[in-house]
């Protein structure tokens, strides 16, 4: 079954190479990807092909949690999907 309408996914990730990869992928498959990260510029390459998101995050920071929350809510008018994989930054 295809989704008709693309899902908005929240994903907060540590600095790896998974990170590229699923929102890649996400973005690859229709998505909206708003990717929360220690460093965000490990989205660079994918930013060539893909429109997308990204925001710092320190997932020690409350306040900073709390924004990237309220970003992501403004620019889309919802979050539909949750992905966290920090350990830590």
């Amino acid at each position: 079954m295809t989704q008709s309408t693309p899902r908005v996914w929240l994903s907060e990730f540590d600095v790896g190479f998974l990170s590229m990869v699923m929102v890649e992928d996400l973005l690859r498959n229709g998505e909206i990807a708003v990717a929360a990260l220690c460093k965000p510029s490990i989205l660079d390459d994918p930013a060539a092909k893909y429109p997308r998101t990204v925001l710092p995050l320190d997932v020690t920071n409350e306040t900073q949690v709390k924004s990237v929350f309220e970003q992501a809510n403004d620019a889309f008018g919802h979050i539909g999907v949750v992905y966290n994989n920090v350990g830590r930054c």
